[in-house]
């Protein structure tokens, strides 16, 4: 451990890393609209709701379009009260032990094949 109260050292972090960005494909990113109602966590994955073009939590058993996953949000993004914008991934290769699915998924192989389409690539850290 390091000897500054707070601080961790080099070797701390580096032996407990754990990448999300997986692969060499540049990240393209943008900003989406949360609906209200929704809370997202880091790297949830996210799906679009046809009627209004915002952006909610993918569940495998909606009806209204965001059962198609579509993005990943980068941050937390808080809109229990009111819609909020959210960066999100659009394409990247990423880990998929890290990403965050409803519990309607039953694991990430379900989604890859949905996310390639999209531009998202599951890899694990090599």
């Amino acid at each position: 451990m390091s000897d500054t109260y707070g601080m961790a050292s080099c070797e701390d972090v580096s032996e407990n890393f754990v990448p999300f960005i997986t692969g060499e494909k540049p990240q393209i990113t943008d900003t989406v609209t949360i609906a209200s109602g929704s809370n997202v966590a880091q790297r949830a994955l996210l799906g679009r709701v046809t009627a209004t073009g915002k952006y909610i939590p993918c569940v495998k058993t909606a009806t209204d379009g965001s059962q198609i996953p579509r993005r990943i949000a980068i941050y937390a993004t808080d809109a229990t009260e009111a819609d909020a914008l959210c960066p999100v991934y659009c394409e990247v290769e990423c880990n998929p032990s890290l990403l965050v699915l409803d519990a309607s998924w039953s694991s990430t192989d379900e989604v890859k094949e949905l996310l390639a389409d999209q531009g998202i690539y599951l890899r694990l850290p090599a």
